[in-house]
């Protein structure tokens, strides 16, 4: 997929203002960048602008989360967290970095305050920073030009070479492209393989559970930072076991009961799902690497409230609500990983369509990074009229409309038109397009074109999620078709399928 090349410059120390200085981690870093106006520009995730002034912008490192060496007045197993940070600091090319002893997140000499270096980056997250993979040194590309970023590209980043050494825990959000969602999963589980950096000390994992009697205790573990970030105002809010816990989360979805995606069982979850607590022993059932979130604690403002937000499930939700007054509407979904390529891709499609007397009549916002797209279509006024009583039908049933070559109806116009969409998605590494009862795959080079049931038309309305996962969605229709089988459930009308 596609993210924007940053030049800059990371910073560590404001000579002017020594002691008031950016605030260090593991997973996070100031830098000023040499076109604040790229910046602006950037899809804003949660609809919260840049937090950018004249000394640059945190950069929030994609893909990991470091042990905390700060955080609501506590911090985490600090030999881990500062070794994340150091580390940080000398791959972006910083020496002799030195601390304040009152201020031991601040720089107070070294000899440089800043370095030259570059960010690939999809967007802003809720708290106005960059999220970015990051670089040393200068990119010869063009300051803002957009590159597709694919596993080697990746390998290089700091955030890959902290992940490779133990020093940090995953962290993959909806955001993180699937593709290097699943080759970055590899790297922790190698890390822990070869039982380097935190992973020999790390506990309240599927390998064993945590003792947590006290915020003291908690500040001396190694543990998912996302976890810590949990429990610290649990018991904060007085609570002294666990067995609260499930509860405590469950009781607020927006802000403690995170939504993930839970990758080996193939469906929507929440942390509750992935967390195991009784008496004083808490631990995740599930690796890190195996729960994509679906949203990075991200918000958005409406007058003076705020709430979470999931663009694909606000994206999801307006396209149904439209449905809900166009009775013979059908579901259109693209996904390509490559943004740069989706006029392209669209316009194939919606010749497509056209071929067979078919509108797209409502479009919803593209979500970019790769890019995923929802939409409505149905049949063009006075077309229906040109189609015989059984073909007539199937645009109501199945919104179909004869798109299987194997069908007789299917005219060389209408195969010509599906070899265009062919065409666009050929040079793309995974695609998806779902039309109504229609589903295209496209994942590492082969090309899956399959008629879906109404149960799989089902399955993907109640999971859109799948249809940015070109790499799972196949089997992933397998395992919820035969859950709505179990459960004999009938599918409610095709307009609302995804």
């Amino acid at each position: 997929m596609s993210y924007t090349l940053l030049c800059g410059s990371f910073v560590i120390r404001y000579p002017d203002l020594p002691r008031q200085g950016p605030e260090l981690d593991g997973d996070t870093v100031k830098f000023l960048p040499d076109s604040p106006g790229l910046v602006e520009a950037l899809p804003r995730r949660s609809g919260r602008p840049p937090n950018i002034n004249a000394r640059g912008i945190s950069v929030r490192l994609e893909a990991i989360d470091a042990l905390e060496t700060h955080f609501a007045e506590t911090h985490q197993e600090l030999d881990g967290a500062n070794a994340a940070r150091d580390e940080l600091l000398r791959l972006l090319g910083f020496t002799n970095v030195r601390f304040w002893e009152d201020l031991p997140n601040k720089v107070r000499s070294a000899d440089q305050d800043s370095i030259r270096g570059h960010v690939l980056t999809n967007g802003i997250d809720a708290n106005g920073r960059l999220i970015a993979f990051v670089y040393a040194g200068d990119h010869p590309g063009a300051d803002g030009a957009s590159l597709f970023v694919d596993p080697p590209l990746v390998d290089h980043s700091v955030n890959v070479q902290l992940l490779a050494a133990g020093l940090v825990y995953p962290a993959f959000y909806a955001t993180l492209p699937a593709e290097l969602r699943t080759h970055l999963a590899e790297v922790p589980q190698a890390a822990r393989r070869k039982a380097v950096g935190i992973w020999p000390r790390s506990t309240a994992d599927p390998n064993g559970a945590a003792t947590v009697r006290d915020l003291d205790g908690l500040e001396r573990l190694v543990i998912w930072p996302k976890l810590f970030r949990r429990i610290v105002p649990y018991l904060a809010a007085g609570f002294t076991d666990f067995d609260g816990f499930d509860a405590w989360l469950r009781a607020d979805p927006d802000y403690r009961d995170d939504e993930l995606f839970l990758i080996p069982r193939l469906e929507g979850g929440n942390l509750h799902d992935v967390v195991r607590g009784a008496g004083q022993q808490i631990q995740l059932t599930m690796w890190p690497e195996d729960a994509a979130l679906y949203a990075q604690g991200a918000f958005m403002v409406r007058g003076s409230e705020s709430q979470q937000w999931d663009p694909l499930g606000a994206q999801v939700a307006k396209r149904e609500a439209r449905a809900e007054v166009e009775p013979h509407a059908s579901t259109l979904t693209i996904f390509i990983n490559d943004e740069n390529q989706q006029r392209a891709v669209e316009t194939a499609v919606k010749d497509w369509l056209a071929a067979q007397g078919i509108e797209i009549f409502y479009k919803g916002d593209p979500i970019i990074g790769s890019f995923w797209k929802t939409m409505l279509t149905r049949v063009k006024k006075g077309a229906e009229e040109h189609l015989d009583d059984g073909a007539a039908l199937a645009v109501r049933a199945a919104g179909l409309y004869g798109l299987d070559n194997r069908q007789a109806e299917v005219n060389q116009k209408e195969a010509e038109a599906f070899a265009k969409v062919m065409e666009a998605i050929g040079t793309l590494d995974s695609a998806i397009i779902h039309h109504g009862t229609l589903l295209v795959v496209k994942h590492a080079g082969t090309v899956v074109r399959r008629e879906l049931s109404q149960l799989e038309v089902e399955a993907l309305r109640r999971n859109p999620i799948l249809t940015t996962r070109p790499d799972i969605i196949l089997t992933a229709l397998q395992r919820h078709t035969e859950v709505l089988a179990l459960t004999a459930e009938a599918p409610p009308s095709e307009h609302n399928a995804s």
